[in-house]
């Protein structure tokens, strides 16, 4: 089974080339490390295989899913991802426990109603994690530690 599939993806910010024709794909089972120097599109090759960010050109193909064909915000909530580059996306003022919670819905932050199940579901969560003494505090402050528990 594929796990995911970019064919010919290219994207370019401010006239430079980030990703230029890149195929790779990975099947269960295997095991991947995208290596390369500050710059070279590792984090830009993620974002778009989560599909917050959409390349120029080519296709992608996440758990037998094609982007642009699918509801991406039901795909999400089977793709995991904890990368500093969502520290500064997500909202410094929310909470650990709503950071948590913003994992139920597939976003980055808040924007559905929330029900007592899913509070009371994302509080078995967080202290699952070991995180229940800092449930409240602000997903701005928490160290680079805390910011990954949140994400995971």
């Amino acid at each position: 089974m594929t796990i995911f599939s970019l064919s010919h993806i290219s994207l370019a910010r401010n006239g430079a080339a980030i990703l230029d024709d890149v195929s790779f794909s990975a099947r269960a089972g295997e095991h991947w490390a995208v290596l390369g120097p500050n710059g070279s599109g590792k984090t830009t090759l993620l974002t778009i295989l989560t599909g917050y960010l959409w390349p120029m050109e080519g296709t992608v193909e996440v758990l037998g899913g094609r982007y642009g064909e699918i509801d991406i915000r039901e795909k999400r909530k089977k793709i995991g991802l904890v990368s500093s580059a969502l520290f500064e996306r997500l909202p410094a003022d929310a909470t650990f426990r709503d950071i948590v919670l913003s994992g139920r819905f597939a976003s980055l932050g808040l924007f559905e109603d929330i029900s007592a199940h899913d509070r009371d579901r994302a509080l078995e969560l967080v202290d699952r994690l070991g995180c229940a003494s800092i449930a409240d505090r602000r997903y701005g402050v928490l160290s680079f530690g805390e910011r990954q528990r949140a994400l995971i």
